[in-house]
């Protein structure tokens, strides 16, 4: 199989994890709408935007360095070594980290909520915090498969996780109601199950063992990765509290609420960032690699826009869907499907960030990813300020917009002079026009069989300009 067709491979079976997990999280909207108030839900948002910046400290950026060290590495015994001194690292880092939450979380909670009658949620803190030592060692655990480029044993363990996740949420948090601490219970037994479904998968590669000399190698090349981490993620995140300061939590509850639909681009993306970075590695080692680069670029600007495409003109339909004359979603967030397109692009330009990341690992100058993302740090905080009092959560939506579109450029400038793409340039802008002009129709028609049919015409498009018939389609899903 050409390593184009590796990547495309493994692309699909994280599109189809992702999708389980993502339709989890995107099925228990409806119910979350129902029995959790906006400003409920502000909190919520609140204290998860807080578990994302803090899982990026718990992980150290050491992710990335195994990747680069067990690859580069042909020696079954060093990738052992390698793989034991990052997990038994973190493992230690985790207890500690979570230890220190656990006693401090009552003030946590007063910080993260801005408000002693939110005191309630200090029993929220504490299993936050476990919660965040179970996922940091299972992500260690995944990390290691997907390096091996093992999707199939990832979506199942993930899947079957993900599933336990949503029956617990409609247990605890519909007829239980223990609001959003009922998710993060959920979320913490989920969590304890994947490590205890992953552990026989990694007990061939791991030894109680840590070689100091090789974690600090490691870690020098982390360590700017993880800086870069911690601003990347608040370029993420960061809104919310903004939001929080210049309007209410009714407002961050909205905001967040409709973000967690935008963000169905990030399930397509960060699939295919997972499959691309060994790939591209393993590829560039092999040379030779511009014309696959530039067929793979291809095929992500497709992925790109048929989100883009789906999204946009279906999700409100999914906002006025009724069952038994009831609406699924409560309309106190209808709110917050302007800012869903300016998200889905964000993350779309996310994707176009990875590609383009391959530079800095193979060249070793991981201080680039510090570079682009203390720029996108910069535009997201300044234009929040800016546009936030003005504009309101729209404004937070653009500027997020902004801060990954300056971090797609950044990385492209720096990458194209140094890794060789060969692009199909007449096929991207046929796709992106074609796209575009299929969007806008469909917002102004505002129909919704029309709507189905612009998504069938794009599709046919994109199989008319890659040149794939049917048959041919048919057979590279039998050999996904």
């Amino acid at each position: 199989m050409s390593s184009n067709r590796s990547v495309i491979k493994s692309t699909v079976w994280y599109i189809a994890g992702n999708f389980i997990l993502r339709a989890v999280h995107f099925l228990l909207l409806p119910l979350y709408s129902q029995v959790i108030t906006t400003d409920e839900f502000g909190n919520y948002a609140l204290i998860m935007a807080f578990y994302t910046v803090v899982i990026i400290i718990y992980q150290g950026g050491l992710q990335q360095g195994l990747s680069k060290y067990y690859l580069e590495s042909d020696d079954e015994i060093h990738k052992k070594e390698i793989f034991s001194s990052v997990l038994n690292t973190i493992l230690f880092g985790s207890i500690v980290l979570s230890a220190i939450g656990i006693f401090f979380a009552k003030d946590i909670t007063v910080l993260l909520l801005g408000s002693g009658k939110f005191i309630r949620h200090e029993t929220t803190l504490i299993i936050v915090f476990l919660s965040l030592f179970s996922e940091n060692i299972s992500y260690f655990l995944i990390y290691l498969l997907k390096t091996k480029e093992k999707a199939k044993q990832v979506v199942f363990i993930t899947s079957v996780a993900s599933i336990i996740n949503f029956i617990l949420n409609v247990v605890l948090v519909y007829f239980y109601e223990f609001g959003i601490t009922g998710i993060f219970i959920a979320q913490l037994i989920s969590n304890v199950v994947l490590v205890i479904l992953l552990l026989p998968q990694i007990k061939n590669d791991y030894t109680l063992f840590i070689d100091k000399k090789l974690l600090k190698k490691i870690a020098v090349f982390s360590f700017p990765i993880f800086i870069s981490g911690v601003f990347s993620i608040f370029v993420e995140v960061a809104d919310r509290y903004l939001i929080d300061f210049y309007l209410t939590k009714d407002d961050v509850g909205v905001y967040s609420f409709s973000y967690k639909i935008a963000i169905a681009m990030n399930l397509f993306m960060m699939a295919f960032r997972t499959a691309w970075v060994p790939r591209a590695l393993n590829l560039f080692k092999e040379g030779n690699y511009a014309a696959e680069y530039g067929s793979i670029f291809l095929r992500l600007i497709v992925l790109i826009i048929f989100v883009l495409l789906v999204v946009i003109l279906l999700v409100k339909d999914v906002f006025n869907f009724k069952i038994a004359g009831e609406l699924i979603i409560n309309p106190a967030y209808v709110a917050g499907l302007s800012i869903i397109p300016y998200v889905l692009f964000a993350y779309g330009l996310n994707g176009i960030s990875g590609f383009y990341s391959i530079y800095p690992y193979v060249k070793n100058k991981s201080y680039h990813f510090l570079t682009s993302d203390l720029l996108g740090f910069g535009f997201n905080i300044g234009l929040n300020i800016v546009l936030i009092p003005k504009y309101g959560i729209e404004g937070a939506a653009i500027a997020t917009m902004v801060s990954f579109l300056s971090v797609a450029i950044y990385l492209y400038f720096i990458s194209r002079k140094n890794i060789q793409t060969i692009y199909d340039l007449k096929s991207i802008m046929l796709i992106i026009l074609s796209g575009l002009v299929l969007i806008l129709a469909g917002k102004l028609l505002d129909i919704f069989w029309l709507d189905v049919v612009f998504i069938i015409v794009f599709v046919l498009l994109v199989m008319k300009i890659l040149k794939i018939d049917f048959l041919e389609f048919m057979r590279l899903l039998k050999q996904y």
